[in-house]
């Protein structure tokens, strides 16, 4: 522990400490001394953080395991020593990385008073302003009477703040030594980079010819500047428009500071990664074909649907009955027999009336909603059909080499991705297609404005379900409120607004034409070709009509012949 010995000596320190104790509330303490140097909090901490939870570190080895153990809600008190500053500060943000929304408090100890108090404080706190630590305090152990703390303000750019205590408090505002820094970022720009993946992001040119974003993550982004009070400065890629590869590149903006937020469709290696520079995920997805529809089966195939083996077996069995009551000559049985028989005499024609009643519902059901050939339900299945995936290179190169391998007759592999696009955004059926759930929200409202559905999204994926977050620095100030941010939005039911609204941002950029692209089924009045099934079964019938009547006379003449013999 450090302490100095005298309470005269931190007497100054009383509305501070008072203020601090206030402000610290049943936060943990996380003291950090590494140079051990004798602080004047010593006193503070001995009388009166008894009851809460406290490290104390004393060494300039940065202390890792603190975000893995704690989130920001704790108290940073840091002694550090005037001739080793530099050093100290390393050590305590590796200690804070990823935690930079903590509050501390530095007392700068030193064996006699700084000269230049304010240029000294200046560079320091410049110095954690670059390294985007948010609510941090600084005070001299031998400074001026009163006490004077340093701070500063982060938005719209660093401004050097000067707090004065006497000993009935600080001077103004007590809520101005800790402001919430991001609740109002006061117009500061936001560099936000996009990438050409439709349609998160969908860049176009306006009428005047100018570039303009939309899409759902950049609906996103946009109301959360404007809700935070900021602007954003769009930076488009340096490579050529849809090209496929460009988390790396923005990864590398964002870890050297050039971006703030980084808009990109992450692969899920990359966050297994790096998760640090992730944000939490803002939704999640997964990776599946989309399959055309199957076509509907042929009209002559429905009648097999109806007479199966059961239907069959009950015609059969009514007339078997009818037979064997028209057989049955009523006189020659006994009495209770006879009265029984007349009561089921109607069976058979109730059950004749059942029967076609119930295979002419099942025949105007099959009619109107026809039933589908059978579906592809795994990759073995596209094996044996003639459909095949239409599928990128860079994107098919990524697959296991197992997987591809053993179905590679299955895809047709294109370098092209404007052609990749072009096939899949007009819904050619000749081809199925590999798409992410989210994104085939955008082909599901178009479909809504068909005659019928071209497409389906099909359970047979090619990855799992995996998380889709913003890219940020290692150190990011925005980890937080986004996460809360992107809970609201989801909860309000922004986001699927967005999402559904996403096909309208592409029609709005000429990405996608609104109009149906299925093949329309004309209404036409009925002509002789439409009854050419019924004609054919109307023929059958009356030829098998006049084969029973031939057997019938055959049967007549026979006797007579028979009786004159």
């Amino acid at each position: 522990m450090w302490y100095n010995g005298s309470e005269s000596s931190v007497s100054e320190l009383y509305p501070l400490c008072a203020l601090i104790i206030q402000l610290i509330g049943e936060r943990s303490i996380f003291y950090y001394n590494p140079s051990n140097r004798d602080c004047n909090w010593s006193w503070c901490q001995q009388h009166n953080f008894t009851s809460q939870p406290q490290w104390v570190w004393h060494t300039q080895v940065p202390y890792f395991r603190l975000r893995e153990q704690h989130n920001t809600e704790f108290f940073v008190l840091a002694c550090l020593s005037e001739e080793l500053y530099m050093a100290e500060l390393g050590g305590l943000l590796e200690s804070l990385s990823a935690l930079r929304n903590v509050r501390v408090l530095i007392e700068l100890a030193s064996h006699k008073r700084v000269p230049d108090e304010n240029s000294l404080a200046l560079d320091i706190l410049k110095y954690l302003y670059m390294r985007k630590l948010l609510n941090v305090a600084l005070y001299f152990q031998h400074g001026t009477n009163p006490l004077q703390l340093y701070s500063y303000e982060v938005f719209p750019q660093f401004t050097l703040i000067q707090h004065r205590f006497t000993r009935m408090g600080l001077i103004g505002n007590e809520e101005d030594l800790f402001r919430n820094q991001l609740k109002h970022l006061k117009g500061y720009k936001l560099r936000v980079m996009h990438d050409y993946s439709e349609p998160n992001t969908i860049l176009y040119t306006d009428a005047s010819g100018n570039k303009q974003l939309t899409g759902f993550m950049w609906h996103f982004i946009e109301t959360f500047a404007e809700h935070f009070g900021a602007s954003i400065i769009p930076m488009h890629p340096t490579w050529p428009a849809r090209r496929v590869l460009s988390e790396p590149y923005i990864l590398e903006l964002t870890r050297n500071g050039s971006a703030d937020i980084g808009l990109v469709s992450l692969s899920f290696k990359n966050f297994l990664k790096r998760p640090q520079q992730y944000s939490y995920p803002v939704y999640y997805s997964n990776w599946c074909i989309m399959m055309p529809l199957e076509l509907p089966l042929r009209r002559s195939v429905l009648f097999g649907h109806i007479l199966e083996a059961k239907a069959l077996a009950l015609l059969i069995m009514s007339f078997l009955c009818f037979c064997l009551y028209r057989g049955i000559r009523l006189n020659q049985v006994p009495l209770w027999i006879r009265d029984c028989w007349r009561c089921w005499r109607l069976a058979p024609k109730l059950l004749a009336l059942f029967l076609l009643s119930l295979c002419l519902a099942q025949l105007c059901h099959l009619l109107i909603r026809r039933p589908q050939q059978s579906h592809i339900k795994s990759f073995d299945d596209f094996l044996d059909s003639d459909l095949h995936i239409f599928f990128l290179r860079s994107e098919f190169d990524t697959l296991k080499d197992d997987f591809r391998a053993k179905y590679a007759r299955v895809f047709r592999l294109t370098d092209n991705l404007d052609e990749f696009f072009r096939m899949r955004n007009s819904l050619n059926i000749s081809w199925a297609y590999s798409i992410t759930r989210i994104k085939y929200v955008v082909f599901k409202e178009l479909q809504r404005h068909f005659q019928r559905p071209l497409f389906r999204y099909s359970d047979i994926c090619l990855s799992g379900y995996f998380p889709d977050s913003l890219v940020l620095a290692d150190d990011s100030i925005y980890r937080e409120v986004l996460q809360l941010y992107a809970l609201r939005v989801h909860q309000s039911g922004l986001f699927h607004h967005w999402l559904r609204f996403s096909l309208y941002d592409m029609v709005k950029a000429g990405k996608i034409k609104l109009k149906d692209y299925s093949t329309p089924i004309p209404m036409k009045p009925l002509n002789l070709q439409d009854f050419k099934l019924a004609w054919r079964l109307c023929c059958a019938g009356l030829v098998l009509a006049l084969f029973v009547f031939c057997l019938e006379l055959l049967q007549f003449y026979v006797n007579v012949c028979l009786n004159h013999l």
